[in-house]
């Protein structure tokens, strides 16, 4: 049997005229309600959906993110606690963002997120736009190319936050080898991808604007477009024979979000 709206307000109703914070009302109510369930820390999903619409009704100062926080030991799954948030819940990116919480369900891989989704009924251009904002692409980036397209494109509203994994690359016979934050001299040469930055450090472009990666970086605000990743080199061979001589790659883990 389903407990009824009107007991989880009585109850919510009663820690709040004892000056509770809405947290804590909301946790007490929770354990409360667990306990005449004879199984502590566990409810069934209709009473998650309908103490949800009370308590939206009732502390108006809480998110999403600090229902998800609150829920997350009270749900028997991901599937559940989702459906739950469902109908409090903007769009399908924002109900990724607090189900992939670290104290919520960190560790849930796309494919399950996915069918998450689904079971809430979000339509399949909303579903792929809230994967594709929250969990990273790892691509391989080539030392003897120039330009190379990652197949990531930047939105309005989004950045790309680009971070080094793994690899190393020779960006010169002459020169020992280095990972994406490159050597200590900074080329000035203009034909380099980037000049003024460390040769053979990693560096990215949008629509021909290129600025600076290295190990950790992002894409600057106002670019959209397709993201393109390379070594900072002398790209045309300008100066002696460009990439040819390049050998190597990195690993780079590639994550859109919402500025």
């Amino acid at each position: 049997m389903n407990i009824e709206p009107g007991m989880f307000s009585q109850l919510l109703e009663q820690q709040k005229r004892q000056g509770q914070p809405s947290t804590v009302a909301v946790r007490s109510v929770l354990d409360i309600i667990s306990q005449l369930r004879g199984n502590p820390r566990a409810l069934d999903m209709a009473d998650l959906k309908t103490f949800i619409q009370v308590a939206v009704a009732s502390c108006q100062d809480l998110s999403l993110l600090d229902y998800a926080r609150l829920l997350r030991p009270y749900s028997k799954s991901i599937s559940e606690l989702a459906q739950a948030l469902y109908p409090i819940a903007p769009n399908a990116a924002e109900l990724v963002v607090a189900l992939l919480d670290v104290s919520v369900y960190p560790q849930t891989r796309e494919t399950e997120m996915r069918e998450v989704l689904v079971s809430c009924g979000y339509s399949r251009n909303d579903i792929d736009q809230a994967l594709r904002l929250n969990y990273p692409k790892t691509v391989i980036v080539q030392a003897n190319r120039p330009w190379q397209d990652m197949d990531i494109t930047v939105g309005e509203g989004e950045k790309a936050v680009i971070q080094y994994v793994s690899g190393w690359w020779f960006i010169s016979p002459q020169l020992p080898r280095c990972d994406a934050n490159g050597g200590p001299r900074r080329i000035q040469l203009p034909d380099y991808a980037l000049p003024g930055y460390p040769e053979g450090g990693l560096v990215g472009r949008i629509n021909k604007q290129a600025f600076w990666v290295g190990s950790h970086g992002e894409t600057p605000a106002g670019l959209t477009g397709q993201l393109q990743l390379c070594p900072n080199d002398d790209l045309p061979g300008s100066y002696g024979v460009g990439l040819a001589d390049n050998i190597g790659s990195l690993t780079v883990r590639v994550t859109l979000k919402r500025r």
